[in-house]
């Protein structure tokens, strides 16, 4: 009776860890904190970027772009990025969704995508590529492609993760990349096992 009075525990124990997993391990992932006294300027609390870059709304947006979540969402031009490093589990897999955008601007064709990366150790030797989206094509001067909800996942190989958004883009008069409502989340499987693992070294410590 009492093991099955554990094993009821650790169920519902494990199955509360899966709940929990659907906070995003991201933080600040629709950018609306920014790191210059909210004027958009300066980069994004929580986030390492390089490259130009700027908080965009619907009114000071260059494309007219209405952010998908929230009152902002991320601007940066050719070769910029977003990244930011939180604790994974080694062997768990982990579910990223975001929303993209690109805008672009020349006489000539233009096309781009966007890019999802991981590494172990900053990008110092670890840089691992784990989705590329769809590539979007100009069909007009001063285009833009609109929002495009992506999703990928990944399984972590080491305690901490960094993950960076990036872009590829054709050269150009302004080609920018759009980002917003980024979310890392545990994979409903790894969010179980680890809730059962966590709890059945809890039961091992109390018979011991």
């Amino acid at each position: 009776m009492k093991t099955l009075s554990v094993l009821s525990s650790l169920v519902l124990l494990s199955m509360g860890t899966a709940a929990n997993a659907a906070t995003s391990l991201i933080s600040n992932g629709s950018f609306e904190d920014q790191a210059s006294n909210g004027d958009g300027l300066g980069g994004f609390l929580g986030w390492t970027t390089s490259g130009s870059l700027s908080a965009e709304t619907a009114t000071s947006s260059f494309w007219d772009l209405t952010p998908s979540d929230g009152t902002y969402h991320a601007l940066w031009t050719v070769g910029g990025y977003v990244e930011q490093t939180f604790a994974t589990v080694i062997g768990a897999s982990y579910d990223v969704t975001y929303d993209w955008a690109l805008g672009v601007n020349g006489t000539n064709t233009r096309t781009g995508s966007t890019s999802v990366r991981v590494s172990t150790d900053n990008f110092s030797s670890d840089n691992t590529l784990v989705y590329t989206s769809p590539t979007y094509d100009e069909t007009q001067d001063e285009d833009i492609s609109g929002w495009h909800s992506q999703s990928t996942s990944f399984v972590a190989t080491g305690t901490s993760t960094t993950i960076r958004f990036g872009s590829t883009l054709s050269s150009g008069a302004q080609a920018d990349t759009m980002m917003d409502n980024i979310v890392v989340v545990p994979e409903p499987s790894s969010a179980v096992f680890l809730g059962l693992a966590g709890c059945s070294l809890l039961l091992l410590r109390r018979r011991a």
